[in-house]
């Protein structure tokens, strides 16, 4: 895949993002918000779902 260097980079940051939240979860929560793409609308969904 040809990414630009910021598209990459971006791309690898929000791996790595996804990867902390989903580390950081229990699996209850882990089992709803696992095959989102996007770390800042699953960590939205995540304190949705902690309230």
């Amino acid at each position: 895949m040809n990414m630009s260097p910021a598209n990459k980079a971006h791309f690898e940051a929000e791996n790595e993002g996804i990867h902390l939240i989903l580390t950081g979860i229990g699996n209850e929560i882990y089992s709803i918000v696992d095959a989102w793409q996007i770390a800042q609308e699953m960590w939205e969904a995540i304190k949705r779902l902690q309230q």
